[in-house]
């Protein structure tokens, strides 16, 4: 499983993280301009693509 990734991105596409197959963050991309918003909307961003990432980790764990 550690070789196996799972990437997820927020809804607007600013945002994508990339785990393994264990849940560990491997990267982050941040698309140019995000960081002049307000922490807030970055940190909703960056935790919905960290969600999306999770699940589809999750789901492939319970298909497997």
């Amino acid at each position: 499983m550690r070789s196996t990734t799972f990437t997820g991105t927020d809804e607007y596409k600013s945002v994508e993280v990339t785990l393994n197959g264990h849940h560990q963050l491997l990267s982050v991309f941040i698309s140019d301009g995000l960081l002049r918003l307000e922490a807030e909307t970055v940190e909703q961003r960056l935790n919905e693509a960290v969600r999306n990432a999770n699940n589809a980790a999750t789901e492939s764990i319970m298909v497997d």
